[in-house]
């Protein structure tokens, strides 16, 4: 009976142990296809977030052409935008990969919204200043229309000075006349 039990004993290990290696093989598998899934979930919002990096890039490459004023801190945005590309295309999808490309997305989206709003104020402010140089421009036209008048009436005097200057006195003959006390 002790080899009756020994035996039944090592079935029930045996079984028990097969169970455990078949539940480790579909933990296995289950833990694989779930990590295989993560990382293609990784895959897609990475190119998600690059492709809105890029739609971020070149909104920024029609921002330059709006915006001479801030050219330079345009186009180094630009250029950094360009080199996280480059850097995140050659890495592996992770979390941390996944959470760079989306702080870095936030990050250049505030600096981008940012400029634009700084471009529209430049904007209102060139509209603001043409007004002002139209306002200028047409003073400027009546003060000169006013300068040509005055200035031909200067040379209208200047001619009558002159032929003034060229008049004297001739043929003069004095009579004195006395005042006596009677005013007479």
């Amino acid at each position: 009976m002790s080899d009756k039990k020994s035996n039944n004993i090592l079935k029930i290990v045996i079984g028990v142990l097969i169970l455990l290696l078949l539940g480790a093989i579909i933990f296995g598998v289950s833990s694989s296809n779930e990590l295989k899934e993560a990382k293609s979930d990784f895959e897609v919002q990475k190119s998600i977030k690059v492709e809105e990096l890029k739609s971020l890039q070149a909104q920024y490459d029609t921002l330059i052409d709006e915006d001479a004023a801030n050219k330079e801190e345009i186009v180094a945005a630009n250029e950094r935008i360009t080199r996280l590309i480059d850097s995140v295309s050659n890495l592996e999808a992770s979390v941390a990969v996944v959470g760079k490309l989306r702080n870095s997305q936030a990050y250049f989206k505030k600096q981008l919204e940012k400029l634009k709003i700084e471009n529209e104020a430049l904007k209102q402010e060139n509209a603001f200043l043409y007004v002002q140089k139209d306002s200028l421009s047409s003073e400027l036209q009546t003060a000169g229309v006013l300068n040509d008048s005055i200035t031909s009436s200067n040379s209208q005097l200047q001619e009558v000075v002159l032929k003034a200057r060229e008049l004297q006195i001739t043929n003069i003959t004095q009579n004195p006349v006395r005042i006596k006390d009677s005013n007479k």
